[in-house]
């Protein structure tokens, strides 16, 4: 279950990622942690593939500029800013599904940093699953022939293992084989 969630630190805040797994579509549910507070929002996987793009296109940018980005998904609108105040730059995320409203703002952790290894790192977290693959077993394993029957088949050691015929003639040896 540990690779299902994401955990990272920006500022005093800290942020879980966590995958959940439905049968149409895979959710991401997003939370962060201040001093005192807590916000949490559910982000479809290409809404969360539009937030990687923002912060990467957020970060390009130095200095002090404003910026708003808008999708709207079949579930919710999302908006997004880059913004700063007296104690630097930051990106915050509006998550609106109905009358609910949720907002997570995400620090720049040193002024003109940007968030681009953040994207990354989220990126990574989203495709994992597609890229996994499953390990396949190719190992042929038969409990009831033994070891020493196995080695004798097999196909470096000899087909047939032949015995010498030894005969003695008075003081001579004759090995036939």
């Amino acid at each position: 279950m540990e690779e299902d969630m994401i955990f990272f630190a920006m500022g005093f805040k800290s942020f879980d990622v966590a995958r959940d797994v439905s049968r149409a579509e895979t959710w991401y549910d997003w939370t962060e942690r201040g001093r005192n507070m807590m916000s949490r929002t559910s982000f479809s996987k290409k809404t969360m593939e539009w937030i990687c793009s923002i912060l990467k296109e957020a970060s390009k940018v130095k200095g002090n500029v404003v910026r708003r980005w808008k999708r709207q998904d079949h579930v919710s609108n999302v908006f997004c800013a880059r913004n700063f105040n007296n104690k630097g730059r930051y990106i915050s995320i509006i998550n609106i599904q109905g009358k609910n409203r949720a907002v997570i703002i995400i620090p720049e952790i040193t002024f003109n940093a940007g968030w681009w290894n953040l994207a990354t790192k989220i990126e990574k977290f989203i495709y994992y699953k597609a890229c996994k693959t499953p390990s396949k077993n190719y190992k042929k394993i038969d409990k009831e022939i033994p070891y020493a029957k196995t080695i004798r088949r097999s196909k470096w050691s000899s087909r047939e293992i032949e015995t010498a015929i030894i005969e003695e003639e008075e003081d001579t040896i004759i090995i036939d084989g």
